[in-house]
């Protein structure tokens, strides 16, 4: 699965963020906003070299996030899973190396727990079960990891992985981290995934994945309704983002955003091609959700970028 490398943009992304009730903060503890939820309850502040998961509401409550800090290895990523008990962070991208790290939060405890080792098992099971040459990771090669969604019922995170032994040739796939096993796996859609794509979402015939829930769909009306507010909202961002920007720059925001329907569209033709026959629809409208979401995760400055991977 040997892949050819394009160059990389750099960004700062923001995403939904989550929130333990742990530490106590003052109003002057109050540090430089990063990322806020999508319902405006929970935001992640950094104050200082430190960054905080902070209650929008109850700014007391608040609890650091366990990572290292620094220019080079400060988190400029933040997602929750949806039920805001799971955090995945990454940091800037630098000379080829992009670590993912997750935390969890009990109910009522009074701190993240890192999941130990979760980069670098990453890169063992995409070596064990996707095939990659070697662990790239350990070898120090490129090994970089990128975000790309949760599942709806928060059992799965989809993250991307693109390493090799040189910035131009590189193998790229997409692996699931199942939440309640703590443990990396292929579904057949992965795989079969994983077989067409020909760079993991940096080529405009690339398709979008989307991330499986592990338990039943819910009923095709509540889906129907999540679709048509995140459409709504995908509407409004686009229509906001074109009046602010410069003749040139509304120009490439609108070819990227074409490229990003063609690959919507071709990982919803992929995804039900994949489905139970009395459950096309419900799958149609949770992949046209889940994509819709991850769209509107990214910061606007990544919109008319195409390529949103770190180098």
């Amino acid at each position: 699965m040997r892949r050819n490398l394009r160059r990389f943009f750099s960004f700062a992304a923001a995403a939904v963020v989550g929130l333990t009730a742990a530490g106590r903060a003052t109003a002057a503890d109050e540090g430089r906003l990063l990322a806020t939820s999508r319902s405006g309850e929970l935001r992640v502040e950094q104050r200082g070299e430190e960054y905080w998961v902070v209650s929008s509401k109850d700014p007391a409550q608040a609890a650091q996030i366990p990572v290292e800090s620094g220019e080079e290895t400060g988190p400029v990523e933040f997602y929750f899973s949806p039920n805001d008990e799971w955090l995945f962070t990454l940091p800037n991208g630098m000379s080829c190396r992009r670590e993912g790290s997750l935390f969890h939060r009990d109910a009522g405890a009074e701190k993240l727990e890192a999941v130990e080792s979760f980069n670098d098992q990453a890169w063992v099971q995409g070596w064990k079960l996707v095939g990659f040459a070697q662990d790239f990771s350990a070898q120090g090669a490129c090994a970089m990891m990128r975000f790309i969604g949760w599942s709806q019922d928060s059992a799965r995170l989809l993250v991307g992985l693109r390493g090799g032994e040189g910035k131009f040739e590189i193998d790229g796939a997409y692996l699931y981290f199942r939440i309640g096993t703590k443990r990396w796996e292929l579904t057949p859609y992965l795989r079969k995934l994983n077989k067409i794509t020909s760079d993991i979402l940096s080529a405009t015939d690339d398709v979008l994945p989307c991330a499986e829930s592990a338990g039943p769909l819910p009923a095709e009306a509540e889906l129907k309704a999540r679709l048509e507010k995140l459409d709504a909202e995908l509407n409004t961002r686009y229509a906001e983002l074109m009046k602010a920007a410069s003749e040139k720059d509304a120009g490439t925001l609108r070819i990227e955003q074409r490229d990003w329907l063609k690959q919507r569209d071709a990982g919803l033709k992929f995804y039900l091609s994949l489905a139970k026959p009395a459950e096309k629809e419900r799958r149609r409208l949770e992949f046209l959700g889940d994509v819709t979401a991850m769209r509107l995760a990214l910061p606007p400055e990544t919109w008319s970028t195409g390529e949103t991977w770190l180098y």
